[in-house]
């Protein structure tokens, strides 16, 4: 059998949606017209038995529209039909293909993190561009829609595309060179980018691949020589503004970084690259606690200030205790900005539906409210910060722990040690809690007449309820699948090899210093590998990679003597691992069984101490 044929065959297996008559339906998904015309109405049927939405009393499809990049992303809610649910859409006339996930609240169908996939069709043939596009969904936004990605797929997609429809090649080069393997990545791009030079009247796509790409491939003089001629030709380009990003993130002196912040805002008035600029500027001189020169470049630039600009430079004074009274000012300014972000859609991500985004500028708005409070608190404001606070607790609907901690704390320092009790014990009950406020719980139960044994007998069966759900969830997500081996350097100099471990249980935790989700977690990983790693049998590595500094290693020594983390620490210096691992974000863990496969990857921390120790203890208990 040719390659070719194999190809096409595998990519066939991967992509399979199952269409059958509304009575073979079995938790699959069907659609019709089967070969859908651009702008054509389409309608989807979906039946839920047997999948986790089979018990679901409403069902929405959230459906990715996309062509070389996402294009929209929309929710409709279904109605139901006998035993189906259905829907009808029309997609834009820029759609090359579509990617559906069917949802109730929380709850998802994604098709085993796949999405289920309707190509769009034009003369009797699939649109060019649609391999491709649903290619690009799998290598770059897999994390971001909740897909796990596949590099292996979208590889395959892209060579099918260029095979079938070489005309659209140029649209979908750079997504295809971050597919390849690094080991062929070089020679492959270096034949695609000659051949981009010799066409001449070169487009700024092209310009911008040159530019990129040639240094990767090691040609610095060639890389430089386009960068040149691109800024020149099109001096407003998102190249030419990534480049204006970084030469300002990387200078050390701040005020020449002030300078260099001005010249991009005159250069690009009206662009979003000037709002993270400022932005970064902001932060680094909160950091060095140059408060006043930060606040005077607000007040130069208040239609680049966002309420998270605000929100954390507020903050800053108040973990610094400092200017207090200008904190308040400041933290005032950012709840009425997020209030008004709240009611615009200007900024949102292609990625997200409007309810997504809304819920997301929710969730903006209770972190300002719960900064706002806080001050409010340390300067004897605390009515005004209560009312704050039940607020913040309301748009956040209580997801995240350490406002529902600030929150209780507040009522029990004004003597509200009833509704204390009340609320502290149903943030325990949704999982929505951390240590603080067990403990916090624990002294009001005791204050007001609690027993001791009630109280250990309430904890004994939350913890079991707890851990139930946590091994219900588990069991979905278990893998197995060889760990990819590898050898890296320990901040000490140690060579450290992956095979040295054989036999124990292995948990890696992908990290950066600059990652702050990375170092929210640290606290509860520390207390996960003091309990664990007890009776030696399993192995916490801590893996360095995508760190930004000339030294590497002596900021990661500095970062764990600081914080008196224990944590054995291994640099991946050239991200060589991370790539191995296929990494979508970090952080990431995995946790590899004692016969060296993977069985376990968790994305990112939600903010929740207790859960992480708890998943990461069940993890352990189900493969040993």
């Amino acid at each position: 059998m040719k390659a070719k044929s194999i190809i096409v065959l595998l990519i066939l297996a991967l992509l399979t949606i199952s269409c059958k008559s509304e009575k073979e339906m079995k938790g699959t998904f069907l659609f019709n017209p089967e070969h859908p015309n651009l702008e054509e109405e389409i309608t989807i049927k979906y039946n839920s038995v047997g999948t986790d939405l089979g018990e679901a009393y409403s069902v929405d499809a959230i459906i990715y529209s996309y062509s070389a990049d996402i294009e929209e992303t929309t929710e409709i809610e279904m109605s139901k039909k006998g035993s189906l649910w259905t829907a009808k859409f029309a997609p834009n006339e820029k759609t090359k293909g579509l990617l559906i996930v069917f949802k109730n609240g929380e709850t998802k169908d994604n098709n085993n993190e796949q999405g289920y996939n309707i190509k769009l069709y034009k003369d009797g043939k699939v649109v060019p561009g649609a391999l491709a596009g649903l290619a690009v969904l799998h290598k770059r936004y897999a994390r971001l829609i909740g897909f796990k990605g596949d590099a292996e797929l979208a590889k395959l997609l892209i060579e099918e595309e260029f095979e079938t429809n070489p005309s659209v090649k140029s649209d979908y080069l750079r997504a295809y060179f971050m597919t390849l393997p690094r080991s062929k990545r070089d020679s492959v791009v270096g034949l695609e980018l000659e051949a981009i030079e010799e066409e001449g009247n070169l487009s700024e796509k092209n310009l911008e691949l040159l530019a990129v790409f040639f240094p990767m491939t090691g040609d610095i003089v060639k890389g430089t020589k386009y960068t040149e001629l691109l800024t020149e030709k099109f001096p407003k380009s998102d190249f030419t503004q990534d480049i204006a990003y970084r030469k300002l993130s990387e200078e050390k002196n701040i005020d020449k970084r002030i300078i260099l912040l001005k010249e991009a805002i005159e250069k690009f008035p009206n662009e979003k690259i000037t709002k993270w600029m400022l932005y970064s500027t902001v932060n680094e001189l909160g950091k060095t606690k140059k408060f006043n020169k930060a606040k005077d470049l607000t007040e130069q630039f208040p239609k680049l200030v966002t309420s998270r600009l605000y929100n954390s430079l507020a903050w800053m004074m108040f973990e610094n205790k400092t200017q207090l009274s200008t904190a308040v000012g400041l933290a005032e300014k950012g709840v009425e900005l997020a209030r008004k972000e709240i009611e615009v859609n200007d900024d949102k991500p292609k990625f997200y539906t409007d309810s997504q985004w809304n819920e997301q500028k929710q969730m903006s708005l209770g972190m300002t409210l719960d900064t706002y409070a806080n001050i409010l608190t340390a300067t004897n404001q605390k009515e005004k910060a209560l009312s704050l606070f039940e607020e913040a607790i309301e748009v956040t609907k209580e997801q995240q722990a350490f406002i529902n901690e600030n929150y209780a704390s507040l009522l029990v320092d004004l003597g509200k040690q009833e509704k204390a009790k009340e609320v502290l014990k149903r943030f325990i009950d949704s999982g929505k809690s951390n240590d603080e406020i067990v403990s916090l719980y624990s002294k009001v139960f005791v204050e007001l007449g609690g027993s001791d044994d009630d109280l250990n007998k309430y904890f004994s069966k939350n913890s079991d309820e707890s851990n139930k759900q946590i091994t219900e969830k588990l069991k979905k997500e278990i893998l197995n699948k060889p760990a990819p081996q590898f050898t890296l350097v320990d901040v000490e100099g140690k060579s450290v090899s992956l095979a040295d471990f054989k036999g124990k249980i292995v948990v890696l935790d992908f990290w950066a210093t600059w990652c702050g989700p990375c170092l929210a977690s640290f606290p509860a990983m520390k207390k996960a590998q003091n309990k664990l790693s007890k009776n030696n049998e399993v192995k916490f590595l801590f893996i360095n990679t995508r760190e930004q500094a000339e030294d590497k290693t002596k900021k990661v020594k500095d970062f764990l003597i600081k914080n008196n983390y224990p944590f054995h620490v291994l640099m991946d210096e050239k991200n060589e691992v991370l790539a191995q691992y296929d990494v979508p974000g970090i952080p990431t863990k995995f946790v590899i069984d004692k016969n060296g496969n993977i069985r376990f990857k968790s994305v990112g921390f939600g903010g929740n101490a207790e859960e992480l120790i708890m998943e990461l203890e069940q993890m352990v208990s189900m493969i040993k």
